[in-house]
Parts: structure tokens; C-alpha cells; sequence
């Protein structure tokens, strides 16, 4: 039944203009009529709860049944967030405010709730903070992080304004990036996503991936430009190339000449012991992506997500035989 309804809204939502243009694409790639190709979406749809992006991205159109059975698509995705998440809990996750509040001690960086503190408070904090970090309380994919010194402004009042105007309500200590990390990329904080599904009181980590930042931008996330290659979870070491949100291989970093593949990721070991305790925290939250940065102080948290982006699963640049990560989920879920 919920399949079915999942389904049926996911119909009523869709935007056809566009599942015939992805269509279009995969004739591109393919040369398959864009009929035999929308009909195999629809039926991805029923079958694998994939959406015609999904179809896309994943690469659907060269995968075989058996193949396709172990996505973790959008539709199972959502399933997962519906089962393990308790939806009056997702604020403790959606606001950064709260997440900070909770998880204070795995942070080692100071910060302030801009809007719900005076002006006295904030000038406390630029006189410690000469330089921080500002974003969104409810941010996602990077949006709205923006990098700030208080000598760019008249005043603290006037920066203060100037964040209130734009909603970046929260202030943080400017992370000082972990010197191997800085190899990778300087620019950037370059994090760790570790997905963990908590079931019967152990937290299972189901998916580890590095993400590095590229060109100009001060995030590393994939939607701003950046690029993920996949870690193993036990060692910490990068076990793939790198790839862009448009598929594009790197062997070598852009704009370092260093190689992703074999790169070790430090202070590892304490960051994956981090979240399995972070993780046990909030016990109405069982599935959990979990952002890791690597700084002069060690191990840190970023920032936890209710509802873990599925696009980097499966990226095919990434994987092996078409193989997903549904069946490493599912083992976690039997506890």
C-alpha cells in the first residue's frame, strides 16, 4: 500500500516535459527510441521506485534486472526516512542551531545563533573571530555559506545586518583544515559523508564517501561544483577516482595534481568513532548522513542530515559492475 501510494503521488508530481527530455538523453547515449525508453522508466518506477532521474543517473538503461534490484533509488530512499525517521524530530537535524546544540561536544569549534543573540554577544564573538564562517539555520547543498571578515565591514552591527538580511543566521569559528587535506584541496574544507543506520542500539555504517572541493568555491558539496570518490569505511582510504555531479572522471585533483585514488584520510579511525557515538544520540533518528571534517584538532562534525541525499550512492563513475548499495542497507536494517 505504500509503495502504491508513493506511486501514485509521484505520478501526480511529475513533471512529464522533463522525463521526455531525459528520455531524449538517454537516446543520445543509446540510440533506443524514446518510447522504449519511457516505457522502461514507468515500469523502473513500479518495479525499483526509480525516478526518471534516477533512471538517468544510475544508468538504469544498461543495467540488468538483478542489477537494478540493489539501488537504493528515490522512492526507497524516501522509504528509509519514513521508517527509521521520526518526522517530529527531523528539526533536531533541519536546524543547524539545534544540531550544534545537540552534538556540542563532537564540534571543537565555537559558534553563535546570530538572530536569538544581542549585539554585544556578536561583537564578542568577531573580536575572538576576526574571520568566520556564515550560512542559513535551514541550509542545504552548500547554499548560502559565505566566508566573512569583520574589517570588510564599518561595523559589527553592520555585518550583523548584513547577515540577518540575507538569513545567515549562524556564525562558526572558521575551521583550520587538517594539513594532508589541504594537499587535496586548500580552498575548501574537504568532508567525509558516512551514512549510518541504527538498528537495535549499534550505529551501522552503510556508505562512506570523500567529498572535495574545486575552482573557487569554499564548499566542497557536488551541487557547487565539487566532486566525491568513495572511502572504504574501515581504513579511511580513498578507494576510487573522483567524480562531478556530470560524471567526469579525475584521476588526479584539478587543481592540486594530487591523486585521489590510495589517498589516506587522516584521523579517520576517530572520525568513524565519532558518529557511531553521535549516532546512539538521538535514538528517533536511525538513518543519518553524516558530514566529517579533518582539522587541526582532529575529527569534527559539520553537520548531520535527516534525510541523506541517494544521488551519490550509485554514481556510476564510482561503482563496479552495476552493483548498488541496497543489500549492505538492508543487512543493517535486520540489526
Amino acid at each position: 500500500m505504500n509503495k502504491l501510494k508513493y506511486i501514485v503521488a509521484r505520478i501526480k508530481a511529475m513533471d512529464f516535459k522533463n522525463m521526455i527530455a531525459q528520455a531524449k538523453i538517454v537516446r543520445s547515449r543509446t540510440r533506443r527510441p524514446v518510447l522504449f525508453t519511457l516505457v522502461d522508466m514507468i515500469y523502473c518506477g513500479f518495479k525499483y521506485l526509480a525516478g526518471y532521474m534516477d533512471y538517468v543517473v544510475f544508468e538504469f538503461y544498461k543495467l540488468n534486472s538483478k542489477q537494478r534490484a540493489t539501488q537504493v533509488t528515490r522512492g526507497i530512499n524516501n522509504e528509509l526516512v519514513k521508517t527509521l525517521n521520526k518526522k517530529e524530530s527531523w528539526y533536531k537535524f533541519d536546524k543547524k542551531d539545534e544540531f550544534n546544540r545537540i552534538f556540542s561536544d563532537f564540534l571543537k569549534r565555537d559558534w553563535l545563533d546570530i538572530e536569538n543573540s544581542d549585539l554585544t554577544e556578536f561583537e564578542a564573538f568577531c573580536e575572538k573571530h576576526p574571520k568566520m564562517i556564515v550560512k542559513p539555520r535551514d541550509g542545504a547543498c552548500g547554499k548560502g555559506v559565505e566566508k566573512l571578515a569583520v574589517a570588510d565591514f564599518q561595523s559589527a552591527e553592520k555585518m550583523r545586518e548584513y547577515c540577518l538580511k540575507n538569513e545567515q543566521t549562524l556564525a562558526e569559528e572558521i575551521i583550520v583544515q587538517n594539513e594532508k587535506m589541504n594537499v587535496m584541496f586548500p580552498k575548501s574544507v574537504n568532508t567525509v559523508r558516512m551514512v549510518t543506520i541504527t538498528k537495535n542500539g549499534k550505529a551501522n555504517i552503510v556508505f562512506c564517501s570523500v567529498r572535495i572541493g574545486a575552482g573557487d568555491t569554499i564548499v566542497d558539496n557536488l551541487n557547487s561544483g565539487g566532486m566525491a570518490a568513495l572511502v572504504d569505511e574501515n581504513t579511511g582510504v580513498i578507494t576510487t577516482d573522483a567524480a562531478d555531479k556530470n560524471g567526469i572522471v579525475y584521476k588526479t585533483h584539478p587543481d592540486t595534481d594530487t591523486v585521489i585514488r590510495g589517498f589516506e584520510i587522516p584521523d579517520f579511525k576517530e572520525g568513524r568513532e565519532m558518529v557511531e557515538k553521535a549516532a546512539l544520540r538521538v535514538s528517533d533518528i536511525g538513518y543519518v548522513g553524516w558530514d566529517i571534517a579533518f582539522s587541526d584538532k582532529g575529527a569534527l562534525l559539520i553537520e548531520g542530515n535527516h534525510f541523506p541525499g541517494h544521488d551519490i550512492y550509485q554514481m556510476p563513475a564510482l561503482t563496479q559492475d552495476g552493483i548498488g548499495v541496497l543489500p549492505k542497507f538492508k543487512k543493517a536494517m535486520q540489526g
